[in-house]
């Protein structure tokens, strides 16, 4: 206790010094903390954003993930429905379980007859409701808007394009502005020969629903689709809207149906297949327990289907990317800001080393022992470094209740709205116990030479220095 009050008081004989040294320590703090809480909030929004639309663990054929893309309806799961149920069948898998729904999707061409355009395409068919409810999930709290998918509550046969799809395709009533849909363009030349062959497909396919409500010529697309049999299959969908999926080639392929009328597009009416069956858990720390628990009821309910059970961060690597980017620039700033908070302590502590090398020699000659002075300035860099860093939290603290109440919004890479910028500190405790650690560790290591040095001074030496 002793010790630390002579540190204390010898801190004060240069207050401006001192002062100095702490509020560098504190803005680098504070930077440090602001950085990671804005890193730990926008990991929280992307793990949030992709556990909405995948879930946390996919069931596949078990080599979907290498070959699927390519043929899709040879890797799908015959037994879709069964499995799922297989999985809600467990009690304990059941509770953990927010949401399991089936997925399908396949390459198609799609058309729209009213203007003569065609494109190939990607279906994504899915169950409304169910992305409805995994869309309410929000673990982290963070301020995501949770909202109802478009699909929810509409007829069977309505659709949902990319932006860059409803544009290429030319349906103007999906698209907020018309001349981005090319409206001015003749569909085609007059009394030129019109081509509608995907039209009568779909006509003949349809031949005995006549009399059921039809979508408008502007809003009607055709999709066409190869069967497992090998035969040509086409339904007409009504376009019920347009939404950006963040990256252009998404946004250029993506077309967005029902689950039922996918499967009835590609396998035919009655099939049960799928191409996954996304599992979203209410705790993303029970997916380790989950993926055992899920391969080990799959094979033993289905030994002879190639099942396997993958994490989203398996299915979707950028997740892992992301994250260690971020990682690195945050320990790439980290270590820009021990730097400068090392090198302000040295200097604080060589400065105060060479003012009072008398008074070293003096207490030496007194019996003081090396030890004692080597702790003594050891433990004022400590107590420098302590008090700058606890003035960063509390700065931070403060900056971070302001940023948020500020409702801040911004535009990440890849995405397809603007997000809320937000920052967590003071949610963040094992990041601000370890920012707290890193700067009165290494501050107290920078002063550690100076301090030797100090603790070296010859008697003689010390008393005569001028």
């Amino acid at each position: 206790m002793k010790l630390l009050h002579v540190a204390s008081r010898n801190l004060q004989r240069n207050r401006r010094r001192s002062l100095a040294t702490a509020l560098t320590i504190a803005i680098g703090v504070t930077a440090l903390l602001l950085f990671g809480g804005f890193r730990a909030d926008l990991i929280k929004l992307m793990l949030t954003g992709y556990v909405r639309t995948t879930g946390h663990m996919v069931v596949q054929h078990k080599d979907f993930f290498e070959y699927g893309s390519g043929n899709p309806a040879q890797y799908s799961m015959a037994k879709a429905q069964a499995i799922r149920d297989a999985l809600l069948a467990q009690p304990d898998l059941a509770a953990r379980i927010h949401v399991a729904t089936p997925m399908l999707v396949f390459p198609a061409v799609a058309g729209h007859a009213a203007r003569e355009t065609s494109k190939t395409v990607l279906v994504n068919g899915l169950v409304p409701d169910d992305q409805s409810r995994m869309r309410t999930w929000n673990y982290y709290g963070v301020r995501m808007p949770s909202t109802e998918h478009p699909l929810a509550h509409k007829p069977a046969n309505s659709a949902l394009l990319g932006l860059g799809v409803a544009r290429m395709l030319q349906v103007c009533s999906a698209l907020a502005e018309t001349k981005a849909c090319g409206a001015a363009t003749a569909p085609a030349a007059a009394g030129g020969a019109v081509n509608n062959d995907l039209l009568d497909l779909a006509e003949n396919e349809h031949a005995g629903t006549r009399g059921k409500a039809s979508a408008p010529p502007d809003r009607a697309i055709e999709i066409l689709a190869a069967t497992t049999r090998g035969v040509p299959n086409v339904q007409t969908f009504d376009v019920i809207g347009a939404e950006g999926q963040g990256f252009k080639e998404m946004d250029d392929a993506y077309v967005i149906v029902g689950y039922e009328a996918a499967r009835s597009l590609l396998f035919g009416r009655g099939a049960t297949q799928a191409t996954s069956i996304n599992v979203q858990l209410n705790n993303p720390a029970d997916l380790p327990w989950a993926m055992q628990r899920a391969s080990a009821v799959l094979a033993s309910a289905f030994p002879s289907d190639p099942l396997a059970v993958r994490s989203v961060h398996e299915v979707i690597p950028f997740i892992d990317q992301t994250i260690s980017m971020f990682n690195t620039i945050f320990g790439f700033i980290a270590m820009l800001i021990v730097a400068v908070v090392m090198f302000t302590t040295a200097n604080t502590v060589s400065t105060s080393i060479l003012e009072r090398t008398t008074e070293i020699g003096t207490i030496r000659a007194l019996g003081l022992l090396r030890s004692v002075v080597l702790q003594l300035f050891l433990t004022e860099a400590m107590m420098l470094a302590l008090a700058g860093s606890v003035l960063g939290i509390g700065v931070s603290v403060l900056l971070e209740t302001l940023i948020n109440a500020l409702q801040l919004t911004w535009r990440p890479p890849g995405g397809a709205q603007d997000m809320p910028l937000t920052v967590s500190v003071f949610r963040e405790v094992a990041m601000v116990c370890g920012v707290l650690a890193l700067s009165v560790v290494f501050a107290t290591l920078a002063a550690v030479p100076a301090a030797l040095k100090a603790s070296r001074l010859k008697i003689v030496d010390a008393l005569r220095y001028t």
